[in-house]
């Protein structure tokens, strides 16, 4: 026997410590409880990733798997794009036919609602906001920045293939028109681009749950690398021993480096392109 959302949570009001609640759980939104207000304790298994889920409905809220008693289209998608109520709070869960529920938390932070990621932190969710001297991480390595003083910036080494981080000073205005028109997020070519392909975002770091955190500028870059507008063996054997492979770029790409090569794959570096020759030896 499964049991109905609708008449057994029609509507939801608090008060106390639990913060100013509401949310109707109708046939649309059936999986979803608004809860306005960071103080108090959550809502056990509405918000967050513990408790025992919504006990009336038989449906987990921990981070995902299947249930006999979720049937495909119940509960409701998450919100998204713009938002105007500071930080709401609202969690739920869609059913999928394979019987997968996967849960949801978004918080509306800095106008746009935001998805939360599970966190160490055991705290209320709220919307993060850095003040000048607070310190916040940059790449995984444990680096961590200075608001109003540096900025994140990380990149990858287009001939490594590394990923980079460091902590790099920020200008006077403190905030993303430093590298563009837009103070909150933008995205833009880095001054030294030498591809098409060249570019960056700026926007604000984010905290362990993945919220945004104003107050702080991350710079993220994907670079790509010179051609080498060279033709020369990879070291790579093909077809089975009897042959090596050639990469080829630029104009060298175009022709075969003799008539026993056959091409295996190509693609684009910087704004030219690349071949794999299979080559007898």
């Amino acid at each position: 026997m499964r049991w109905s959302l609708v008449p057994v949570l029609a509507f939801v009001a608090c008060s106390g410590s639990l913060g100013q609640c509401s949310g109707s759980l109708g046939d649309k939104d059936a999986g979803s409880i608004s809860v306005e207000g960071s103080g108090g304790a959550q809502f056990d298994g509405a918000i967050g990733t513990g408790g025992t889920g919504l006990d009336d409905a038989g449906v987990p809220t921990g981070s995902g798997g299947s249930s006999p008693v979720c049937p495909s289209g119940e509960g409701a998608p998450a919100p998204f794009g713009p938002c105007d109520s500071a930080g709401v709070v609202r969690s739920g869960y869609v059913c999928f036919a394979d019987g997968t529920v996967v849960n949801w938390t978004v918080i509306c932070c800095s106008g746009v609602w935001e998805n939360v990621a599970p966190s160490p932190d055991a705290g209320p969710i709220s919307c993060p906001t850095l003040r000048p001297g607070d310190r916040f991480a940059c790449g995984s390595t444990g680096l961590t920045c200075v608001a109003g003083a540096s900025y994140c910036y990380e990149r990858n080494d287009p001939d490594t293939k590394e990923n980079l981080a460091s902590c790099e000073p920020l200008c006077a205005a403190g905030d993303c028109t430093c590298f563009c028109a837009d103070p909150v997020s933008c995205a833009f070519r880095p001054p030294d681009a030498i591809c098409q392909r060249d570019w960056c975002r700026c926007e604000p770091p984010r905290a362990s749950n993945s919220l945004l955190q104003p107050g702080g500028v991350h710079v993220s870059c994907s670079l790509d690398r010179a051609s080498t507008e060279q033709c020369a063996r990879a070291g790579d054997s093909c077809n089975a021993d009897a042959g090596a492979i050639y990469h080829c770029e630029g104009q060298q790409s175009f022709t075969a480096p003799n008539s026993t090569c056959v091409m295996r794959q190509y693609g684009i570096v910087c704004d030219t392109t690349w071949t794999d020759w299979c080559c007898a030896n």
